[in-house]
């Protein structure tokens, strides 16, 4: 083992060959590390991501997941994976020195995929101490279809090089509680953590069940207590890590629960796998893509291709022979348990519900919608076939186990020479490596950026509304918006997000459906948003008219700049106007209405209506949606109508002319009404009105 330690030179090596193999799976992405980047969908919203990060920790920003995007409803962002751990350690090093974006974005893609071979092959040359199943273990967790369908728009699908690891000191973990292997299994536990949400729900589920499977082999309960026991006194040193932990999930769990969201059982069987995507490779595979091509369409092959590859499914099925037919006769308890985590994993991406088009009940309900009910952290996932993102670590280690068998046994190779026997074992560890290099091998293509017409000054740390926002149509488009705020640093209204309140919807259809009225303008000057900027291509193919015939002559007064591609409008020539002030005196009507009795120290359904009567749209004063209290009710004239807890409920920044939004919360603080309470006018404006709801 010392001698694995030491042996520098191997893992330079060995690190060299990560970045070879790479360049080679990804060919040409690293020509155009310099150049390429896109417009469209969640390459754009990766480097978004990691910008922000940089913004954030580097560059004075106002604060973790307070964006320059989804002005006014910042906070939404930390719905769309962010990554803290390759934005901290990767990108923002590379931003820091190169100041150029674009590179910084592509390297970290880049350099995760090289981390990643490398961390499997660290791992799985550990567990097995055979170069060759090392390396074929690490090109199959690293560049199989499975992953490589994610390359390179769900870039942040692939910094998967801390699972290796984590289940690695898992497992010696449980085998023997010592403080050392406590300290590293919570270390990278929290480093996978820090890295992606999914990667760590995933291996939560996992770390779990290989728990339960630790405690059942046991049997005697002597020996569970004392392994219990010694468990409780090695894990302390989870308490050094917690705090980062906090830091990065509190906001999750704090927007997801004023923003009452979650996601649902719908949701989660349409991003569900089918079967068939467990043998769907990519069409951009070099020999068998066409194959694909015509066997599958319009399929979305970055969320439906769970293919492990040829080679690997082979080795996988030829395993399970071999362990169901007795023949494995070392390790089968730990093979038996990788094939029923895999089995688990590909039950449970099938998502809540199995349809069978011939059932008079066409859904059956599956194990997850069951986990669903019962574990909160499952609620958050959006796409349940991701878990095998997770998975494949347990199916890579059989393949890996299995050609270690086949290499150091006389199970394939058997003769009475043993230079003979030498020279198969070589050539066979030759042909696996080359077919999987030439079974994984894709042709993708690369564009150069063409930097956008729009860069001015007078930009900079203004709040800007992009038209057309494509929200109703194709809203990956408006992940452009996101590539101009970066390059000018603006706050915009428009963004690309996994996430939008319905409020921003509504928002967003409104001013579509309103623009140019005078409502419009009062809308967007109730925002403070400063400037309109149109999008002339786009804008016909949207609105099916026009720019010029849509915009009223008068209102060109407010141009500050225009040629072939862009118009911007500044709204801070807009006439003034009563309705933009925050110190207005109009009023808003709350209504706090439930038909249930009211019962002291019981949980209570409120609903609450809030009414906007005027002509004007209504500005609440706060920016940060999540950061402040949306509603308190505190002490009131009315007897014994106490709050001992701030309320949140989520409404809009603006509410929009006579218009009604309807809240329902569930109250559990101590709470009695009199029945004959139903409403509460409010000023808005008043900062200091505490005698009743106030907003803030």
């Amino acid at each position: 083992m010392n001698k694995i330690k030491n042996n520098w030179f191997f893992w330079l090596l060995i690190f060299f060959f990560s970045f070879l193999l790479t360049a080679y799976f990804t060919w040409p992405f690293p020509k155009y590390l310099f150049s390429y980047y896109s417009d469209y969908g969640d390459h754009t919203a990766t480097g978004w991501i990691l910008w922000n990060n940089y913004k954030h920790f580097f560059d004075n920003h106002a604060g973790r997941y307070i964006s320059n995007q989804l002005y006014p409803y910042p906070y939404v962002d930390i719905f769309f994976l962010n990554t803290l751990v390759p934005g901290l350690f990767i990108f923002s090093p590379l931003f820091f020195i190169s100041k150029n974006f674009f590179f910084s974005v592509n390297t970290t893609i880049f350099i995760a995929l090289v981390l990643t071979f490398f961390s499997a092959f660290l791992v799985f040359y550990y567990l097995v101490k055979n170069r060759t199943a090392a390396i074929v273990g690490a090109i199959v967790f690293s560049f199989c279809p499975l992953v490589m369908s994610r390359f390179i728009d769900h870039a942040v699908l692939l910094y998967r090089f801390f699972i290796p690891p984590l289940f690695l000191f898992f497992y010696y973990y449980l085998k023997q509680p010592k403080l050392k292997w406590s300290f590293l299994f919570f270390l990278f536990f929290t480093l996978n953590g820090l890295t992606n949400p999914y990667f760590l729900t995933s291996s939560l589920f996992f770390l779990i069940i290989i728990f339960f499977i630790k405690i059942i082999s046991l049997k005697k309960f002597v020996d569970i207590i004392i392994f219990l026991k010694k468990l409780i006194l090695t894990s302390w040193v989870f308490i050094i890590f917690l705090p980062l932990l906090f830091f990065y999930y509190q906001p999750y769990f704090q927007a997801s629960s004023k923003e009452q969201l979650e996601r649902s059982l719908m949701e989660n069987a349409y991003f569900s796998a089918e079967v068939t995507d467990f043998f769907l490779g990519l069409p951009a595979n070099k020999f068998f893509g066409q194959w694909y091509k015509n066997k599958v369409l319009d399929q979305n092959y970055a969320e439906h291709s769970l293919f492990f590859g040829f080679l690997a499914n082979a080795v996988l099925i030829t395993g399970l022979f071999f362990l169901v037919t007795n023949k494995i006769k070392k390790n089968k308890k730990l093979i038996f348990g990788a094939y029923c985590l895999i089995i688990i994993a590909v039950i449970l991406s099938l998502g809540p519900f199995f349809k069978v088009n011939f059932a008079i009940n066409p859904y059956i309900k599956l194990p997850y919608y069951y986990f669903y009910q019962s574990l909160p952290f499952i609620k958050g996932m959006r796409v349940p076939s991701r878990i095998m993102l997770v998975a494949i670590f347990f199916a890579v280690f059989i393949i890996v186990w299995f050609i270690k068998e086949i290499l150091e046994t006389d199970v394939l190779f058997k003769s009475p020479k043993k230079q003979s026997v030498r020279f198969f074992k070589i050539l066979f560890s030759l042909i696996i490596i080359i077919f999987l290099l030439l079974e994984y091998k894709n042709n993708y293509s690369f564009s150069f950026y063409q930097t956008p017409s729009l860069n001015h000054s007078f930009l900079s740390h203004k709040k800007v509304l992009f038209l057309p926002d494509l929200i109703e149509k194709s809203y990956a488009y408006n992940a452009k918006y996101i590539n101009l705020a970066i390059l000018n640093d603006f706050t915009v209204v428009n963004g690309y997000s996994a996430y939008y309140p319905s409020d921003y919807i509504d928002l967003i259809l409104y001013l579509n459906k309103n623009r140019f009225q005078k409502e419009w303008f009062e809308v967007l000057k109730s925002l403070k948003i400063d400037y309109v900027i149109f999008d002339k291509s786009w804008y016909q193919k949207f609105f099916g008219s026009g720019l010029k015939t849509d915009l009223p002559n008068n209102y060109f007064y407010l141009k500050v700049f225009e040629n072939r591609d862009w118009l911007i409008l500044d709204l801070n020539r807009y006439p003034d106007h009563q309705c933009y002030f925050d110190g207005q005196l109009s009023k808003l009507k709350i209504e706090i209405v439930t038909n249930e009795i009211y019962q002291k120290n019981q949980p209570l359904i409120i609903e609450f209506r809030l009414t906007n009567p005027t002509n004007c749209p209504l500005r609440f004063f706060y920016d940060q949606r999540y950061l402040k209290t949306n509603f308190l009710i505190s002490e009131t004239l009315i007897d014994k109508v106490v709050f001992k807890k701030n309320t949140y409920l989520p409404v809009a920044p603006v509410i929009l002319p006579k218009k009604t939004i309807f809240i329902r919360k569930n109250l559990i603080d101590n709470l009695v009404l009199p029945p004959d309470i139903y409403s509460i006018n409010i000023k808005v404006g008043e900062k200091n009105f505490n005698n009743s709801l106030i907003i803030r």
